[in-house]
């Protein structure tokens, strides 16, 4: 840090806008990046980076060229370190190659390790290296690439340089508690309102769904719907590793005295309570966010079961109707058979008779409506006569329910 405490004031080049941290505060001046001469971006360069960070460069880190850090101070002071290779990383923090492996992993697994002098944070797509007095956050770039829950990054370094004056406020110095814990509170934060925004976005949208689907059943509904589900079931496991990484934490009492970087001695039992007061606060945290996002499921699922009846009750009044026009055409068909032997070719004598025509016909009538009421009855005692065979209960009894009945 010893090039981001040189002088009071300090410059950083982020986005094209030129930000003074005096000791007022922030102060944004209206110069673009091009208005900056070449001897002066390399002079904020220089005093962002120090020697601590070595040249700019960056040959073995990703595919991306271009990645930034950002840097925090105990003091609440931002500076980006435009690039750092693998080995200098390891170098300035005392780290192990295989400790950055968990940096590179696709899986994505949540991580709060500590690592010699520094405690390595992988959770969702935030990485970040926290020491006794600084913050090391990896780029957006770094981060795995099927992850779609991203935390607010303005709220996480607005909060970690605000840090100092949120605790002074309510802790004496001398109890003050160590920074990487500080650090680490804000860094959970950050991922809880990163996830329990994306909770309420899909939440939302699912209600707004059911919503549309209660007036009109459409098949674009149900397909967003479901994708929904997908997507809250894909934060449900997101949510479940993290609490996962947090119990078994909290089981092992000796990773919680590994954490404490500073003062291991003096301040182990009040840190570590501290620190599990901390974890435990965000495991019931995403316990209740668990239970929401569980609930929506039941949610989702109950709405696809009505819509499914819906359209089983559709199909299975269409098929009655279906039936009964085949049974009514069954028995116009006798009716036309009756009746054509009547009009066939032949000597039978019926035709010279004075009532032989309104016999005919009278037969032919009895035995079309004769085969649509026994076509009808039967249909009726089948539609009323099937039935679901339900499991029984502890008491030998089961509920029968009439398939197509309203009930």
């Amino acid at each position: 840090m010893k090039g981001i405490q040189d002088n009071n004031n300090f410059l950083v080049v982020e986005n094209k806008v030129d930000i003074q941290l005096t000791s007022s505060g922030w102060s944004p001046s209206a110069f673009s990046e091009q208005d900056f001469s070449v001897e002066k971006k390399n002079a904020v360069n220089k005093a962002v980076t120090g020697n601590a960070f070595g040249s700019l460069r960056m040959k073995d880190w990703s595919r991306n060229q271009n990645e930034r850090f950002k840097k925090i101070d105990e003091f609440g002071r931002v500076g980006i370190v435009e690039t750092l290779t693998r080995s200098e990383l390891c170098e300035l923090y005392g780290l192990k190659f295989s400790d950055l492996r968990d940096f590179d992993s696709r899986a994505n697994v949540p991580l709060i390790i500590n690592s010699g002098t520094v405690i390595i944070l992988n959770i969702l797509n935030l990485r970040a290296l926290i020491t006794i007095d600084s913050i090391l956050i990896f780029g957006e770039n770094l981060t795995a690439e099927n992850n779609t829950t991203f935390f607010d990054r303005s709220q996480l370094i607005y909060q970690l340089s605000s840090i100092n004056d949120q605790f002074q406020s309510s802790h004496e110095k001398e109890n003050l508690i160590p920074y990487e814990f500080r650090a680490l509170a804000c860094c959970l934060d950050t991922v809880c309102c990163g996830l329990e925004n994306e909770y309420a976005h899909m939440n939302a949208e699912v209600l707004t769904l059911i919503d549309t689907l209660n007036a009109k059943i459409q098949a674009e509904g149900q397909k967003n719907l479901l994708l929904l589900s997908h997507q809250i079931d894909h934060l449900l496991a997101k949510i479940q590793k993290i609490i996962n990484c947090f119990k078994w934490i909290l089981e092992k009492e000796s990773i919680l005295h590994s954490l404490h970087l500073s003062n291991p001695v003096d301040h182990q039992n009040y840190t570590s309570t501290e620190l599990e007061i901390l974890l435990e606060s965000c495991f019931r945290f995403l316990e209740d966010l668990k239970e929401k996002a569980e609930l929506t499921i039941y949610h989702i699922k109950i709405t696809g079961e009505l819509i499914d009846l819906n359209h089983n009750h559709i199909h299975n009044t269409l098929t009655a109707m279906e039936t009964r026009v085949g049974i009514f055409t069954c028995g116009v068909g006798g009716a036309a058979l009756v009746g054509g032997m009547f009009g066939m070719n032949l000597t039978h004598g019926y035709e010279e008779a004075p009532f032989g025509f309104i016999i005919v016909v009278t037969i032919s009538i009895f035995v079309a409506t004769s085969g649509i009421v026994w076509g009808m009855m039967v249909l009726d005692k089948v539609i009323k006569g099937s039935r679901i065979n339900l499991p029984r209960f502890p008491n030998g009894t089961a509920t029968v329910v009439p398939i197509g009945s309203d009930s």
